[in-house]
């Protein structure tokens, strides 16, 4: 599928896939495709969009919460054909930080947690750092 890879996997010749992976200096990997999810019109959008992307392998998903798609991202993962396991999905959300400091991030966090349906977060980025809260944020 991809036959340029020295770039990102150093001297190896594989292949590069949708599944494919790049280790991290701590031994964890990160997928080294994903697919970024914005806001669609209609309720069921993502979630379809997510069901077929994991079902052709996608396995990074980058949603946030103002885009009003967490529930939609997680429905998607449970709705696909394909069921890989939690360990091979990589999922970032973002927090914007104009609409309170810590408690409103830390509450942030959980809905998130509810709304994509899993245990914990991969990645959690601060979305466009600014306003009066973003030291708060930082702190939490």
């Amino acid at each position: 599928m991809f036959t340029h890879s020295r770039c990102i996997l150093g001297e190896t010749s594989a292949t590069l896939s949708l599944t494919s992976r790049i280790k991290l200096n701590d031994g964890n990997s990160i997928p080294i495709f994903g697919l970024g999810l914005y806001r669609q019109e209609a309720s069921t959008v993502t979630a379809n969009i997510v069901a077929k992307a994991t079902e052709l392998g996608y396995r990074l998903f980058d949603t946030a919460e103002v885009y009003e798609n967490e529930q939609q991202t997680g429905d998607g993962l449970k709705a696909a054909q394909v069921k890989p396991s939690r360990e091979e999905i990589f999922i970032s959300t973002k927090v914007f930080t104009t609409e309170g400091g810590r408690h409103h991030f830390l509450q942030t966090f959980e809905q998130s947690l509810k709304k994509l349906q899993v245990d914990y977060i991969d990645l959690y980025f601060i979305h466009s750092p600014q306003g009066g809260h973003v030291l708060e944020v930082y702190d939490a």
